[in-house]
């Protein structure tokens, strides 16, 4: 005989046994299936709370960042516009007071050089004696 018709006969013989077993696996798989399926359900559902939940804290977050938002533009454009209001008035004083005239500054005349003394003529040196 041949392996191949030994492995036959071994399956034959077996035949009820594997069947059973291939049976047992099958209904095994499907029981991990649904339980699978189950706890997808579960995730799916804890998922779409968490989403809910964060879409709503991300709305609070927007709308009070939106409040402090307003509130400090409303500041500065009030800060801006007390600044021009007050520049304005100094501009407006400025330019209505009068000119003051100041009185000329005199500068000191310069004092004319002194004279230079004329050059004396060089004394005349006695010849040296021989």
């Amino acid at each position: 005989m041949n392996i191949f018709d030994r492995g036959k006969k071994v399956l034959k013989k077996n035949e009820k046994g594997i069947q059973a077993a291939g049976a047992a696996a099958k209904a095994l798989a499907d029981d991990i299936i649904e339980d699978v399926a189950v706890e997808v359900k579960e995730v799916k559902r804890d998922v779409k709370k968490n989403v809910a939940k964060t879409q709503k804290v991300v709305a609070k977050k927007a709308a009070s960042t939106a409040k402090v938002v307003d509130k400090a533009v409303e500041k500065g454009a009030k800060a801006v516009v007390k600044t021009t209001k007050t520049a304005t008035k100094t501009a407006v004083k400025a330019v209505s007071k009068p000119v003051a005239k100041k009185p000329v500054a005199k500068k000191p005349v310069a004092k004319k050089a002194a004279p230079k003394a004329a050059a004396k003529p060089a004394a005349k040196k006695p010849a040296p004696k021989k």
